[in-house]
Parts: structure tokens; sequence; C-alpha cells
């Protein structure tokens, strides 16, 4: 049977006075037909959604529109435009296919632009929090090299690789993050509820506290007294690091800390060389000028270091200076990347040579990523055990006390 949901409606008679009602009909096409046959004429029909439902959050569009669905509409777009679609045509089909509601008006948006006599770059760099330097760049060189269709396909590819990166970092940090959370709750739990209890018990039969179990004891009474306050101290210091790394002087030592850590460093670095690569090869190919393309993939790296090297290699292009010989001297690039490099500016195949690299560097991520999952479970595992285990011995020897000095 099919699902039916409430609508509220206001229609009016032959004689202009206005009706108002409710009615349950499986959408509202049906609504409207109803209407009809009361000898109506519906002026709106409107669903009356419950306080909360799963397809209110599904609805919901949070930070933006999701990288997934970018994927979906770049492959789309090259896909029909390949085949010869109008572009004001492409627009409307889109604007049908995709759920974000925010994309469907920028696509209503860019198709009234583009009849207009507006380039397509142009249009869609009025949307910045959709579109990035680096896209608008692209679909400019396709506009001007009349290859639109090729850009667009480049794009979707781009922007796929873009989701599988993120997917698997998401994968890889899931695991870490619900241990560490399950680690927190339960050290609360025993904290709150199970030491105070078994303190009471120890205390009334007189026992002496071991010096593990008074500091687990203090610990105890601390979280129990002073939990609001503790809570609003993790939430300032969350938001005084927050601020601090969004400051020139935080951001230069939290990404040099990043690039040093033992586990995430190698992490950081191979993404950054990956990104580097890729969007450097993106550009290249597409025939962005050299410049122009080094400024752009600076735009889309993260790590200020990583910026900083590439803003070098800006500098070292426009004096004329080998690009290879500086990656080479490179504390943060691998010297892969010079000798890539150098073999792509004697051949003249600078894109191919990039492309086998972000080959190479994908494999290694995958392999990093494994790495470090493989890496975290046992160390998380650890902690648990060593933070319970603190907790078990520091009841048990008083426990171990007491039944001596009953024998």
């Amino acid at each position: 049977m099919e699902k039916l949901k409430t609508y509220s409606y206001i229609a009016i008679d032959t004689t202009g006075k206005h009706v108002k009602g409710t009615m349950d009909a499986p959408d509202k096409n049906a609504v409207i037909e109803h209407i009809y046959d009361l000898g109506l004429t519906p002026i709106s029909v409107d669903e009356i959604a419950p306080w909360f439902s799963w397809e209110k959050i599904k609805d919901m569009e949070i930070g933006g529109v999701p990288l997934s669905e970018k994927v979906f509409f770049m492959k789309q777009l090259a896909v029909m435009i390949n085949a010869g679609l109008p572009v004001t045509n492409v627009f409307d089909i889109l604007s049908k296919q995709v759920k974000s509601k925010k994309l469907q008006q920028m696509f209503a948006d860019v198709k009234e632009k583009v009849s207009s006599g507006i380039a397509l770059s142009k249009a869609f760099a009025d949307y910045p929090e959709i579109f990035d330097s680096i896209t608008i760049a692209l679909i400019k060189a396709g506009e001007e090299s009349g290859h639109l269709d090729v850009i667009f396909k480049r794009l979707s590819q781009e922007y796929s690789e873009r989701h599988k990166i993120a997917s698997k970092l998401k994968s890889a940090m899931t695991y870490p993050v619900v241990v560490m959370i399950v680690v927190v709750l339960v050290v609360v739990a025993m904290m709150v509820f199970i030491v105070p209890q078994m303190t009471k018990s120890f205390i009334s039969f007189g026992a002496e506290l071991p010096l593990i179990t008074k500091i687990v004891v203090a610990v105890s009474n601390s979280l129990i007294h002073y939990s609001l306050l503790y809570l609003i101290g993790l939430v300032l210091i969350f938001f005084s690091l927050r601020f601090a790394i969004h400051t020139d002087s935080g951001k230069k030592i939290s990404d040099a800390v990043k690039l040093k850590m033992p586990v995430f460093g190698p992490l950081v670095m191979k993404m950054q060389v990956i990104t580097f690569a890729r969007v450097l090869q993106l550009l290249v190919a597409s025939g962005v000028p050299i410049l122009r393309a080094l400024e752009l993939t600076k735009q889309s790296l993260d790590n200020y270091w990583f910026k900083v090297e590439t803003e070098d290699l800006i500098t070292i292009v426009k004096q004329g200076g080998d690009m290879a010989a500086r990656l080479l001297q490179s504390p943060y690039f691998p010297p892969i990347v010079g000798y890539m490099v150098n073999v792509g500016q004697k051949t003249g195949k600078m894109d191919e040579l990039l492309k086998k690299l972000v080959g190479f560097y994908n494999v290694e991520l995958r392999e990093t990523i494994r790495g470090l999952t493989a890496a975290i479970q046992p160390i998380m595992i650890i902690v648990l055990g060593i933070v319970v285990g603190v907790i078990v011995v520091a009841i048990y020897m008083p426990l171990v006390s007491l039944a001596q000095n009953v024998g």
C-alpha cells in the first residue's frame, strides 16, 4: 500500500471565496485532482511535514554541496556536452537530476546567464563555494580551445579522485575515533559509578587504601564534583587551539608538526604530493600556461610549507630557472618528484610524467592508510587496556588487603 502524506490546501470557489482544508494523499497531484473534483480552483498545496522525520534529515544540507554530488554532475556535464546537447538544455536536465537544492538554484541561474551571452566560466565563477579557482581556470581554457567536453571529462576524473581520497581517509579514521569514544565512555562510567561505590565499601570496612587507589579515588571525586568545569575547560581549549591554528604563526607550527608526526607525517606528505602532481598535470594537459598552473596548484595545497615550496617554484620559473633542480633541493618534496619533472622537461611530456607520479603515489597512499589503520588498532587496544587495568588494580588491591586482615 502506498504511503499517504498530509497536505494543506487553499482554493477558491465559483464565487471567489477562499476555501482551506487538509487531505491525506500519496502526492501533491492527487490533492490537486481532488480539489478540481470538488469544483474548486487550487491556489496552493503544501505538505504538512512532521516535526521530526528521516526525510527532513536527508534533505538537510550541511557544509555546502557534497563532493559526491559534484562528481555526479561533472560526469553528466561531460557526457551531455560530448553528445552535442546545447548548454542551456544540459542545465535543465541536470537541475532535475541532482538532489541538492543549492545546485538546482545554481543551474537555473547559470542557464539564465549563459542564455544572455555570459561565458560559462564567468557564470560558474559567481559560485566560489561550489567551484574552486582550478575548475574555473580549466573551464575557461576549454572555452578558448573549443574542447569543453574534454575539460569536463578531466574535471569529472579530478572530482572522482578527490572523492576517493576523502573516502579512504574517512574509512581509515572511523575505527580510531569509535574506539576513542568507547574508551572515554568506559573510563567515565567506571570513575563515576563503580569507583565511588567501591570506595564507600572500603571506608565502611576500615580498609587502608594504597596510593594507586587514592589517586583513582581523587580523580573520580574530581570528575563527579567538577565535571562542568572540566567540560568548559575542554571547550575553551578546543576553540583556543582552533583559533591559534588559523593564525599565520599557528598554521606554520601546526603544519610543521603534522609533517614530523611519526604516523601521520608520511600520510600528510603523500597527500600533498598527490595533490600537487594531479592538479599540475590536469592544468598542463588542458593547455594552462605553466606559471598560472603553478599558482593554481599552490592554491589547491593545504599544508603551509608545501605552499611555500610551490611559491619558490613560481619564482624560479619566472626567473627562467630549473624547476626540477629546485624540487630536488626541497626538504619537503621527495626526490622522485624532482626526477620525474626533470624527465618531463627534457622530453616535453610533463603531463605524462606527472600522471605516472600520481599513479605511483596513489599506490603509496593506499599502503600508508592500510599501515596507519593496522598501527592504530593495537595502540588503541593497549591504551584501553592500560587505563581500565589501572582502575581495576586500584579496586582490587584494597579487596586483597581486606581479605588478608579478615584471614
